[in-house]
């Protein structure tokens, strides 16, 4: 099954031991601003950061709280880059294009805090790739911009 022409690239997301470092050492290196963040994903158990990496492309950085966060196990296992989102403007209808097509669902689609509460789905490809998506609505506000 093929999937729809309007998965729009969102975000690269990457888990990180301790946002504050990354974020520092991002911003040094590559002059990435800060759009979002940082805040606490309740659900996923995480603190999030979101970098501007490009034009409507942004760079997540993950922070795992706890051990207890579906983030910690990758992180323990030396896994940064965790999954690559896309932007789909019908979750169901991308959803099923990505099962139909052999993507396992890792989670059902659930609010997002970092995201005013859109959903989001995970996938697993067979490639062994994370595959965020994620409902269509307002690009990442810019609640806290930092110089």
């Amino acid at each position: 099954m093929k999937v729809p022409s309007d998965f729009k690239l969102h975000h690269f997301g990457v888990i990180v031991p301790n946002l504050q470092l990354a974020e520092g050492l991002l911003r040094t290196l590559f002059q990435l601003p800060i759009v979002q963040g940082p805040l606490e994903d309740p659900l996923q158990k995480v603190k999030l950061l979101f970098l501007q990496a490009a034009p409507n492309v942004f760079l997540e950085l993950i922070e795992p709280i706890g051990q207890d966060s579906p983030a910690y196990g990758s992180l323990k296992q030396r896994i940064r880059f965790h999954h690559v989102c896309f932007e789909v403007p019908d979750l169901s209808g991308a959803s099923n294009a990505l099962q139909g097509g052999g993507a396992l669902m890792i989670t059902e689609p659930q609010p997002a805090s970092a995201f005013e509460g859109r959903r989001i789905a995970f996938f697993y490809l067979k490639i062994g790739m994370v595959v965020e998506l994620l409902e269509a609505g307002t690009q990442i506000p810019h609640t806290t911009i930092h110089a």
